[in-house]
């Protein structure tokens, strides 16, 4: 409900699409033409203009972080208590693409602002959106996100000139936390029913999968609902239904339980999240969602000689810096610089409440394979309880703590 609040107050008003593509003649014909005569209608938020780059926000609710909410220009932390949405809380400034070989762009986490009721999030997305519009670089695209905005002028001045349109002062962040970032597998049980999450590799159903969850669609005994790991979730089953779907699961091949072994379904692999890259996206360098499955195969077999094939470590690569993959906040991050090179981040959090740093620049995969199995022997050897991978390497000084956004170039 809010969330779409949010969408519907903030989205742009405007007539600019008609003006482009009006349908001219009968719709079998399809013809569009350039200019059109929708009369002009007033932009009460952008004006004149629009914002000087994209513009994105998100809305999570603890205990998970599975959007990812550091990451967006503007992020809202839902604070519930007692089964009731109080408000939230505000972050600023987050995003993660960056240019190679330019230290002037870099990737940033969102600021907190503070909490604001449920019904004044919306006016602060405003709000927010109109101080970037005043004051974000528009001279410079490389430069013109949010993030460098609030990085520019301080957090603090970014918060007094939101406050002053606002009319009203954020009050200090209640507390949260995130437990949870990637997607569980399996059954689950809540008052809607049963629900079983289903490991979907790069998002992408085909083969015996598609036809599998085909069947289960014929059958009309759940719902179906997409995540934003890629998995997806069959959602509001009844109990009578569950062997008949698992039966249909395991004819098809589509994993849906964790394994303990080489060939089953491991953590790293449950955490692995890779952009289209090539040969679909006219951005890419390198590989990344055709090739991540094959490097997480010869992980796993050093995973599996560690004892560390069920534990849940998350990597994520992407063919070229503009980050649609998110490996700025992956515990291990790969980053196309050229057909089969890659930098190479180490050091996120497990829950993606820090990114990680550059450890090691230009490598192929032999190099990859000779960087990270000694690493996985270290931590399977000296973690402490509970400590994920990447809060293991900056502890024991393998690769320094990303405190500032530049820190994610320096060595």
């Amino acid at each position: 409900m809010y969330s779409c609040a949010i969408h519907d107050h903030c989205l742009p008003k405007t007539s600019a699409w008609h003006e482009i593509f009006i349908l001219d003649g009968p719709v079998p014909q399809k013809k569009y033409k350039v200019g059109g005569s929708t009369p002009y209608e007033e932009e009460p938020v952008y004006g004149s203009v629009y914002l000087p780059r994209k513009f994105k926000m998100g809305v999570a609710i603890p205990p998970y972080n599975d959007v990812d909410i550091y990451t967006h220009d503007v992020g809202f932390i839902a604070i519930i208590e007692k089964s009731e949405l109080k408000g939230f809380n505000v972050l600023v400034g987050g995003g993660l693409g960056y240019t190679h070989n330019n230290k002037k762009t870099f990737p940033r986490l969102g600021s907190m602002l503070g909490f604001v009721p449920k019904d004044k999030a919306k006016f602060v997305a405003e709000a927010i959106m109109v101080v970037q519009r005043d004051y974000g670089d528009r001279t410079d695209r490389k430069h013109a996100r949010l993030k460098y905005t609030v990085h520019d002028h301080g957090v603090e001045w970014f918060k007094e000139h939101v406050e002053d349109l606002l009319g009203f002062k954020f009050a200090p962040a209640p507390p949260f936390e995130f437990t949870q970032r990637t997607d569980q597998m399996g059954w689950m049980h809540n008052a809607a029913g049963w629900h079983c999450g289903l490991y979907i590799e790069g998002g992408r159903v085909e083969g015996k999968g598609k036809d599998g969850l085909l069947k289960i669609a014929e059958l009309d005994c759940c719902r179906f609902r997409m995540t934003c790991n890629e998995s997806l979730y069959l959602t509001c089953i009844e109990e009578k239904n569950k062997s008949t779907i698992e039966a249909i699961l395991n004819e098809h091949g589509i994993r849906w339980q964790l394994g303990a072994k080489v060939g089953e379904l491991g953590g790293l692999r449950k955490g692995a999240f890779a952009c289209a890259a090539l040969p679909m996206c006219p951005m890419a360098f390198a590989e990344a969602e055709r090739y991540l499955p094959a490097l997480v195969s010869k992980l796993e077999v050093e995973l599996e000689k560690c004892g560390l094939f069920e534990d849940e470590i998350v990597i994520r690569m992407t063919g070229c810096p503009n980050s649609c993959g998110r490996p700025s906040m992956a515990e291990i991050g790969l980053v196309g610089m050229a057909p089969g090179m890659y930098k190479l981040y180490l050091g996120g959090d497990h829950l993606g409440l820090r990114a990680n740093r550059i450890f090691r620049e230009g490598i192929d995969e032999a190099q990859i394979m000779e960087e990270l199995p000694p690493l996985f022997a270290d931590y399977a050897a000296g973690r402490q309880k509970g400590e994920g991978f990447g809060n293991f390497l900056v502890r024991t000084g393998v690769v320094k703590e990303n405190k500032y956004g530049p820190d994610f170039h320096e060595f």
